[in-house]
């Protein structure tokens, strides 16, 4: 697959070392296209969020290489 388009908001910067929580779903789709929504929280503080439009190919990009 591949990624068709992304809108992401930065809400706080973050360390390295902090420890990050990500959740991901896929919000409505079909059998070639996806949309994808997620987030990032350091504890309970949303520190990132994002929806992203992904595209399903037939086959894997590298499959004749």
């Amino acid at each position: 697959g591949g990624l068709a388009a992304a809108d992401c908001r930065f809400y706080q910067p973050v360390r390295a070392g902090e420890r990050l929580a990500a959740e991901a779903r896929v919000a409505e789709g079909d059998e070639k296209r996806r949309s994808v929504e997620g987030r990032v929280l350091r504890e309970d503080v949303e520190v990132f969020s994002g929806r992203f439009a992904c595209v399903v190919l037939k086959d894997h990009v590298l499959k004749d290489r």
